[in-house]
């Protein structure tokens, strides 16, 4: 591996949606024939900025049926399963924007990263009425939008996830 491949490699950092269908599709179906490939597969245009909307839609199963579910995919792009691949560059700053078509409010958590912020305030919990809704601040339902930030400290491959309504997000 070359100097220039290998500083590269040393700065990515890989943002997955967590519950990745690939898991659960049997290996014909997962197109287990294909080589495997080393690490991340990432658009060499590395961006830092992304557009992303929660709406609801159809998977297509194995067995020829679809099941209903909410996902991220990005905005002005189609229902995806599962969310888009985010590939950054460490110590680079990254705004992520949610745009929420779902009909109840959501959220994204980028697990592992730290100093994340919402609209540009630290982000924290949302309660109503002393109740824990969310474990970090959402995109109203129905057209909300809510802007992440934050700075990448070093390489690798994280999730990320809805932090609001577990038994149904």
């Amino acid at each position: 591996m070359n100097a220039t491949v290998r500083k590269r490699a040393e700065r990515l950092v890989v943002l997955l949606l967590v519950g990745a269908l690939a898991s659960v599709l049997p290996a014909s179906a997962r197109g287990a024939d294909a080589p495997l490939s080393d690490g991340a597969l990432c658009d060499t245009n590395l961006r830092q900025t992304f557009s992303l909307t929660a709406s609801s839609g159809y998977a297509l199963t194995p067995d020829g049926n679809s099941v209903f579910m909410w996902s991220y995919h990005d905005s002005g792009s189609r229902f995806q399963i599962p969310g888009p691949v985010l590939c950054v560059t460490a110590g680079k700053p990254v705004t992520v924007v949610l745009h929420n078509q779902l009909p109840e409010p959501t959220s994204i958590m980028f697990l592992g990263q730290s100093n994340v912020r919402a609209d540009g305030a630290p982000i924290g919990p949302e309660f109503d009425q002393g109740r824990l809704t969310s474990l970090v601040p959402t995109a109203d339902a129905t057209d909300g939008s809510v802007t992440y930030t934050f700075t990448p400290t070093k390489p690798g491959t994280f999730l990320y996830q809805s932090g609001t309504n577990a038994n149904v997000q």
